[in-house]
């Protein structure tokens, strides 16, 4: 079937592994990006509510997917940071639930798991959000209980560790540092692929200096999120004076174009309902004025680095400390090099 997973963390590499990293002569990397079909499966299967949620239906699925691809003696696998959360990147309140859809449909697989210290884990995780249509200033985004009500905690990765070692075994976790990967990606990706099991962990890929989805700066910033006040998202529902999203249905109302947004949403959302079918339309729309705002405001990315003021980062500190311990004595993970408080 599948031989690995990366599950995230989002913000730690995720968008250069994908672009880049799995790209190994010995790896039959199926994505992110995915194709339709797989989009479709694996995107049902982290948001499927639980009671409708069944594994041995998505394990059929994926065999069937998997049949129709070419036959190669190679090392196969799937990135994709929804996969540990839903999407929601600063929330953690699918976690546990999807770590045991994850060993339900895919089963004795190897787990990749990659995390970030988390003051600057939360920086980018702030600006991320930003690019997903927030509209909360930096720290009512921190101590948001709708939001980011569970945001901090998250962070605690010895949680997350844990459950993954539970379902899949130590021997099959592999637990990366993003502040290796940034200051040496050599180092970084011949431990990755040794433990994905390639012969040539020595093997460097293209883009080694790119950087991926960097985080807004402050001015940047402020431009976006004032913006994301006019289009409608998960992080930003509440009503808007100027309705963008409703102007353009009645443009396209009858064209191929609405066609084609009619057959995106019937894919992508679970339940979905006929009858209301413009209201799925609008969501569409709305995610791809929101993919443009951001494709521009990643072009014009101006101003100083976002930060926190002392008084957050004191607390920050004494909140990831306990945390931090385990990671480093319990796991061996060397995040006293990179700085991480302990």
């Amino acid at each position: 079937m599948i031989d690995f997973i990366h599950i995230g963390e989002g913000k730690t590499g995720t968008t250069w592994l994908q672009k880049y990293g799995f790209h190994h002569p010995e790896i039959s990397y199926l994505g992110r990006p995915f194709d339709d079909e797989l989009s479709s499966i694996l995107k049902r299967m982290v948001h499927t509510p639980d009671f409708m949620f069944n594994p041995v239906q998505f394990q059929s699925e994926l065999q069937k997917y998997l049949e129709k691809k070419p036959k190669e003696r190679k090392i196969s696998g799937i990135s994709w940071e929804w996969l540990i959360s839903s999407g929601n990147l600063w929330k953690g309140d699918h976690i546990f639930r999807n770590a045991e859809r994850l060993r339900a449909v895919f089963g004795d697989i190897k787990v990749i798991y990659v995390i970030r210290e988390q003051k600057s884990m939360l920086l980018s995780l702030y600006s991320q959000y930003i690019k997903m249509g927030g509209t909360l200033k930096l720290e009512e985004f921190l101590f948001d209980p709708y939001h980011s009500i569970d945001c901090i905690e998250k962070l605690k990765y010895h949680y997350t560790i844990d459950k993954y070692i539970h379902l899949f075994g130590k021997e099959n976790v592999w637990i990366g540092l993003y502040e290796e990967f940034k200051l040496d990606k050599p180092s970084f990706l011949k431990k990755l692929y040794s433990f994905i099991g390639c012969k040539n962990t020595e093997y460097l890929p293209q883009g080694m200096d790119e950087i991926a989805n960097s985080s807004l700066k402050d001015i940047t910033l402020s431009i976006f999120r004032f913006l994301n006040h006019f289009i409608r998202s998960n992080n930003n529902t509440s009503s808007y004076l100027i309705p963008i999203d409703k102007l353009i249905l009645a443009i396209i109302k009858n064209t191929q174009k609405y066609s084609s947004l009619e057959r995106e949403s019937h894919n992508t959302c679970i339940p979905y309902y006929n009858f209301a079918k413009d209201n799925y339309i609008r969501k569409h729309i709305n995610n791809l004025l929101l993919g443009y705002l951001r494709e521009t405001m990643n072009k014009i990315n101006i101003g100083k680095p976002i930060k926190f003021n002392k008084k957050i980062e004191k607390f920050l500190n004494h909140e990831y400390k306990q945390s931090n311990e385990l990671l480093y004595e319990k796991y061996d993970l060397n995040i006293k090099k990179f700085g991480w408080v302990l």
